[in-house]
């Protein structure tokens, strides 16, 4: 395993606490993974992907602890942790940061600065996709980041835009490592 870093959804909804969000990974065996089809991850979908930035890990796990994100994991303390949606405006306001380094700033990385940078903002994008999506900046648009991704079962679509309050979301940061 790499040293990479996720920030993951899912989707339940209250009333019978059923997951109704769809995974973006459906090829296990392709990937030697058929094991997690019988975990709940299988129900997970990415919202963020960081290839060896080892910066953002560190300021990132600080971030969601801040805000109340816990350890998800006993037995790996560093490995899982809750992503408190509050979080979401300083991790936007984070990852731009980063994206507007100075060459001579940029951290000990695989990547050259316009890859690091390209990295920061297109996740910072996602991000700002779900400030919007909460009413965190005041907006609400729940087709820009659930249909046009499918990240919830055709079933359930019309339910969830007609009472978007009848769902739970719950992100995780996972440092992979």
């Amino acid at each position: 395993m790499g040293l990479d870093l996720y920030i993951q959804a899912r989707i339940r909804k209250k009333a019978d606490n059923r997951i109704v969000s769809v995974s973006d990974r459906t090829d296990y065996e392709k990937y030697g993974e058929s094991w997690l089809k019988e975990t709940e991850d299988h129900d997970c979908f990415e919202i963020c992907y960081w290839r060896k930035c080892y910066d953002v890990r560190d300021d990132l796990i600080e971030i969601v602890q801040k805000y109340g994100g816990e350890s998800l994991d006993e037995e790996e303390p560093d490995y899982m942790f809750s992503v408190p949606k509050e979080s979401f405006p300083e991790i936007y306001k984070y990852l731009i940061g980063r994206s507007l380094l100075e060459e001579d700033d940029y951290p000990d990385s695989i990547w050259d600065p316009l890859d690091y940078q390209a990295i920061n903002l297109k996740n910072a994008e996602k991000i700002l996709d779900f400030l919007r999506f909460f009413e965190i900046d005041g907006r609400h648009y729940p087709k820009m980041v659930v249909k046009e991704e499918n990240f919830i079962n055709d079933e359930e679509y019309e339910l969830f835009c007609k009472n978007p309050e009848d769902y739970v979301w719950n992100f995780e940061l996972i440092n992979s490592y």
